[in-house]
């Protein structure tokens, strides 16, 4: 019976020991001071395209389209997609109105933002101007995704390299 009463003192003991060490663990880790962080709160998308013609506004029908990882997405300024899923366009310094006695609307640029991770391909076509094809590489830092901006001009050559 004695060694009963000793082993059970004995665990009794070193449970208690080790409850003890967890807890000061666990508040010497709760303790510390966390250093502030570099990064800023803000997601900005990986890539924003300014879309735009060389002389003058985007032809009615121009259409972008990008193929990235996960598949294929169109933008037309005629008819703007209602759901984008990856790359969202906003016409800038739209003029006129479309209907009776109202001139046609004129598009001055498209801005676009793609939240796309690695790399991407953007066509461009519209009008009678030669099509434009971008390869868009992401780029990144320790905060994530870094905004990688990119003005396309129909009218003009590629800024693409690798077609060059």
């Amino acid at each position: 019976m004695d060694q009963i009463t000793a082993i059970a003192t004995s665990t009794r003991t070193i449970g208690t020991r080790v409850v003890l060490v967890v807890c000061a663990l666990a508040l010497l880790t709760a303790c510390e001071p966390k250093e502030p962080s570099a990064c800023s709160g803000d997601v900005l998308p990986p890539f924003t395209v300014t879309v735009r013609a060389a002389d003058g506004p985007l032809p009615a029908d121009t259409l972008l389209t990008l193929a990235y990882g996960a598949g294929i997405e169109e933008f037309a300024l005629e008819a703007p997609p209602s759901d984008p899923m990856v790359m969202f366009c906003k016409p800038k310094g739209t003029h006129g109105t479309a209907g009776a006695g109202g001139e046609a609307p004129t598009t001055e640029a498209v801005v676009c933002d793609l939240y796309v991770e690695g790399a991407a391909t953007l066509w461009v076509t519209g009008g009678d101007y030669p099509e434009l094809v971008e390869e868009l590489q992401g780029e990144a830092n320790e905060c994530g995704p870094e905004n990688v901006e990119a003005e396309l001009v129909l009218g003009e050559a590629s800024t693409d390299a690798s077609h060059e």
